[in-house]
């Protein structure tokens, strides 16, 4: 069973990235249609807000509960964060509460003795909060994904990316009713884990792929190493017998390639960000992937901490 402190950080950790990740996955949507269906947009932007607003109250919970690998691996915002929503707005005339994400940046790093029962009363309803949200966004892009699919909605957009967003919520959604049922991670669990954000990490790399301007043979041929690499990572995931020594070597691959996925995706924010590199959403998707891939290589460095 979780500790306090335990329940405490990894709500904390899972809720923050959540809101964010999901904050501008509803912008995106936002930004993905015609004035003659702002009903949509208009739907996406309150979802927003609503992350918005729950994560600036969870902000106040987190002195004394911020790991220092949390923020070394730039889970909560990354070093393009505030300038990736500076050039959203200014591309997209749209108002990021770009607030948040500089309280985020100044996050104090510590792990505080006992926790008060008001403060874990307080993340329990931020939980609660953070898991109504994950319901009504699920049942949006379905709702989207289904009309895109039937030719009765248009969308700049695919109907993969609303399923890529709706596997990537689920998933938190899982995650969140494991810390709230105070469950440490099993290796069932963990391997689970694993396998499924390898598989979100194989389609923020085709989706990648598909938003970059066609031009950049570099970051095609990089990209391609990813797409080839990774299928066989997940077969053995799934069909590899659950032993401490697979896990462990499953483990330490998906690290290596996450690390080199990572590397690849900050430098080709930064360029995005100089004016040298195109892609045909907003920088704050770009962003929002590489927040995702950090996410997981800090779970995976977790996990490489842990013996089953």
């Amino acid at each position: 069973m979780l500790n306090d402190n335990e329940f405490i950080i990894q709500s904390l950790n899972s809720t923050l990235f959540f809101l964010r990740t999901t904050r501008f996955y509803c912008l995106n949507i936002e930004l993905s249609f015609f004035k003659n269906n702002m009903e949509y947009s208009n739907r996406a932007k309150e979802l927003g807000r609503r992350c918005e607003e729950l994560g600036r109250k969870i902000i106040d919970y987190t002195y004394g509960y911020i790991p220092e690998a949390a923020k070394k691996y730039q889970i909560y915002v990354t070093d393009y964060s505030l300038r990736s929503e500076l050039l959203t707005e200014k591309l997209f005339d749209v108002d990021i509460d770009t607030g948040i994400t500089e309280e985020q940046l100044n996050f104090k790093v510590g792990v505080s003795g006992v926790a008060p029962e008001s403060l874990i009363n307080n993340i329990i309803d931020a939980n609660n909060e953070a898991l109504e949200i994950t319901v009504d966004f699920l049942s949006f892009a379905e709702e989207i994904r289904n009309l895109l699919i039937m030719n009765e909605l248009f969308s700049y957009s695919y109907p993969e990316l609303y399923n890529f967003m709706m596997r990537d919520v689920k998933q938190f959604q899982d995650d969140l009713t494991r810390i709230m049922e105070r469950l440490k991670p099993d290796p069932v669990f963990s391997a689970n884990s694993e396998f499924t954000y390898n598989t979100t990490m194989l389609e923020i790399v085709l989706f990648l792929r598909g938003f970059i301007d066609i031009s950049e043979v570099k970051y095609l041929n990089d990209l391609n190493y990813f797409i080839l690499s990774y299928p066989s990572l997940i077969r053995d995931y799934q069909t590899l017998p659950l032993t401490p020594e697979n896990q462990k070597e499953l483990t330490e691959r998906s690290i290596a390639i996450t690390e080199r996925l990572r590397n690849l995706i900050a430098e080709m924010l930064e360029r995005l960000l100089n004016a040298e590199l195109y892609f045909i959403v907003e920088a704050t998707m770009i962003d929002n992937f590489y927040t995702n891939v950090n996410y997981f290589y800090y779970l995976l460095k977790e996990n490489e901490s842990i013996s089953f």
